[in-house]
């Protein structure tokens, strides 16, 4: 059996023996198979139209899968570039709640704490600047006044009095210059340093406070009223008795006409919690907030003159932070001003 190529086309011939008899018979048939290869070669063309129609389907399929799937990505990775160029308040789109979506979520999570840092980096470069011009301006005013006064001195015949004028102004400012370094130091210290606490007791160091103040008060016309409550808690003596002072010094300052300073001492579960109650001038309620920061004063002319430099309310904030606790203020004009601070550290009654 073969196939053979002729001029009319593709034919199928089948040749065969057999005997009949003693007599060897051939047999020889043939077949025109020329529709079978052409409908083989049909199919063939269809076959191929068709691999090549589910060829391009599937490239599209892939394509727009692999679009789908990487579409989180390409929204992060513009996203992370927007934030690289300063934007920092773009955010990711959350398509789905599967790991893209966590992804996405943790991106968003990492950039919302980034931009947190950034901004109290920002707060912290503001008050830096702050602190700065404030301390050069708190330097150059007093400076310029001594070297003033002093040039008098030194180039002009003055009377004794007038003498006695200009060097009793001079030694006026160099001691605020020198409280004012002192506490400038006491500030840095205190943010540099970790100190050892003792058990003591808040109500022994704050009677001890109020001795230590009463002739101060006497002269400036105002009674201090001390509430204690017996008990020990974990607190610096040095640090919790300047603290002390300095809510009280604040106090006298506010109250130009004398009145009565309310001091009270109390327990708390995890230490001990102090209230200076005063019935001075009392604060705005727009500078609550800024009253704790170095060199911040209400009154600048007014603190100048009472020898104030705005570091008394910056250090006790930041003792208070040292014992794990926090200063609130809550004033009013022509009323005055309750200052609480509440101190941490582990309360054993007595």
């Amino acid at each position: 059996m073969k196939i053979l190529d002729t001029p009319q086309g593709r034919i199928l011939q089948i040749t065969g023996s057999f005997t009949a008899g003693e007599t060897k018979l051939f047999l020889e048939t043939s077949k025109s198979v020329e529709g079978i290869y052409a409908a083989r070669d049909t199919q063939l063309k269809i076959y191929k139209a068709l691999f090549a129609a589910v060829a391009a389907m599937s490239a599209m399929v892939s394509f727009a899968t692999a679009r789908l799937l990487t579409s989180p990505l390409r929204s992060l990775s513009r996203t992370a570039k927007r934030i690289a160029g300063g934007d920092l308040s773009i955010r990711a789109k959350i398509m789905s709640n599967d790991e893209m979506g966590e992804l996405a979520q943790s991106f968003n999570n990492c950039a919302d704490s980034l931009t947190e840092k950034i901004s109290q980096l920002e707060d912290e470069m503001k008050r830096r600047e702050q602190f700065t011009g404030s301390f050069a301006h708190e330097l150059k005013t007093p400076m310029t006044s001594m070297i003033g006064y002093a040039d008098l001195l030194r180039s002009c015949n003055l009377s004794k009095k007038q003498q006695r004028e200009c060097a009793e102004y001079i030694f006026n400012e160099s001691k605020r210059l020198e409280r004012l370094s002192l506490k400038l130091l006491d500030l840095f210290v205190l943010q540099q340093r970790d100190f050892e606490m003792q058990m003591i007791s808040p109500s022994q160091l704050l009677i001890s406070v109020a001795k230590s103040l009463d002739k101060k008060l006497c002269g400036c016309n105002i009674a201090m009223d001390v509430h204690i409550v017996q008990g020990e808690c974990m607190l610096e003596a040095d640090l919790t008795e300047s603290l002390l002072i300095n809510l009280i010094d604040n106090a006298v300052k506010a109250m130009e006409n004398g009145g009565v300073i309310d001091v009270a001492q109390t327990m708390t579960d995890s230490g001990c919690r102090f209230v200076v109650k005063d019935c001075g001038r009392g604060i705005p309620q727009s500078e609550i907030e800024r009253i704790t920061e170095a060199f911040y004063r209400v009154d600048k002319a007014r603190s100048r003159r009472q020898g104030g430099a705005g570091l008394g309310l910056a250090l006790c904030a930041e003792i208070a932070a040292l014992h794990g606790g926090e200063l609130k203020i809550e004033s009013a004009v022509g009323v005055g001003t309750t200052v609480t601070v509440e101190l941490k550290g582990g309360a054993e009654g007595i």
